[in-house]
């Protein structure tokens, strides 16, 4: 995956910490990692970030607006390039 849209609130790893693993492990470390969640506390916010997650976005409750936010983020990531993994090339 290019992608992952990671819950903070999981059964076996929580959130933060798998946000952990992903950037300590060589090759996860250049996936994009969207924090989507209900939490609006600030150390979660902070926490995220500092272990490099690249947006953290709290959850809307209504399913028109998760939805209407689902979509925006699929419109920002056609304009997103990342890199090829093995050929150091930009992927569009």
């Amino acid at each position: 995956p290019d992608l992952i849209l990671l819950d903070l609130n999981m059964p076996r790893l929580n959130g933060l910490e798998l946000l952990e693993w992903i950037r300590q492990d060589s090759g996860c470390r250049h996936l994009l990692v969207h924090v989507l969640t209900a939490s609006f506390r600030d150390v979660d916010i902070c926490s995220a970030y500092e272990l490099g997650a690249n947006s953290y976005v709290v959850k809307p409750s209504r399913s028109d607006e998760l939805a209407a936010m689902i979509q925006g983020l699929i419109a920002f990531h056609r304009y997103v390039c990342l890199p090829q993994r093995k050929t150091g090339s930009v992927k569009v």
